[in-house]
C-alpha cells in the first residue's frame, strides 16, 4: 500500500530547480570520486562564520553539533570578502580526523596550500604557493613526520635549496590519483 501525496506543481518545480542549481554551485572545487569508507559520510557546504556553531571538537575529534559520533565526510567552507562569496577550504574527514586532501584558497581564487592527511596527521605531499601563484615548496611527510624530500622555490619561480645546487636532482613521489584516500606509491594502506 502506498500513500499518495498531492503537492503543488510550483513546489516540485522549485525543489527541482534548487537541486539543479545546488549541484552546479561550486565550479572551483572538485572532490573527484571520493567517498568515505562504506559510502558513509556527508558533503557539507557551510559559511565560515557559521562553522563554530555547526562543528565542535571533543577529545581531539571533530563532531557536528549535537552529534554522538565523530564527523565523517567532506566540508566545503565558503567565506566572504566585501560581499563576494568564495570557497576558502575543502577538507575530508574520517572518524573526526582529517583524512585525505585538505586545501585552502585565497579570496582571489589562488590556492594557498594543499595538504594530505592520514588519520589526522600530514601524510604525503604538502604544498604551499606564493600569492603570485608560484609554488613555494613541496614537502613529503609520513605519518606526521617530515621526510628529507623537499623542493623549494623563490617567488619568481626559480629553484631555491639552501646548501644545494639549483640543478641538483630531487626525487618527489608523484600521486597519480585524484582520490585523496588512495595511498601514495610505496606507502602502506
Amino acid at each position: 500500500r502506498y500513500i499518495v501525496m498531492k503537492m503543488p506543481k510550483q513546489f516540485l518545480l522549485l525543489v527541482t530547480l534548487a537541486l539543479l542549481l545546488g549541484s552546479c554551485q561550486s565550479g572551483t572545487v572538485s572532490s573527484g570520486s571520493w567517498q568515505p569508507t562504506g559510502g558513509a559520510g556527508e558533503n557539507i557546504e557551510i559559511r565560515a562564520d557559521q562553522y563554530d556553531q555547526a562543528f565542535q571538537y571533543r577529545y581531539g575529534l571533530l563532531y557536528q553539533a549535537m552529534a554522538t559520533a565523530p564527523f565523517t565526510g567532506r566540508i566545503v567552507i565558503v567565506d566572504s570578502v566585501e560581499g563576494t562569496l568564495y570557497v576558502s577550504n575543502e577538507e575530508f574527514w574520517y572518524g573526526g580526523r582529517r583524512h585525505g586532501r585538505s586545501t585552502h584558497w585565497a579570496s582571489s581564487g589562488q590556492k594557498v596550500w594543499e595538504r594530505n592527511y592520514k588519520e589526522g596527521r600530514w601524510h604525503g605531499l604538502v604544498t604551499r604557493w606564493w600569492p603570485n601563484g608560484q609554488k613555494m615548496y613541496v614537502r613529503v611527510y609520513t605519518d606526521g613526520t617530515r621526510q628529507d624530500q623537499e623542493m623549494t622555490w623563490r617567488s619568481d619561480g626559480s629553484r631555491f635549496d639552501a646548501g644545494a645546487s639549483s640543478t641538483a636532482p630531487v626525487s618527489i613521489p608523484a600521486t597519480t590519483s585524484t582520490d585523496p584516500l588512495t595511498p601514495l606509491p610505496g606507502g602502506s594502506s
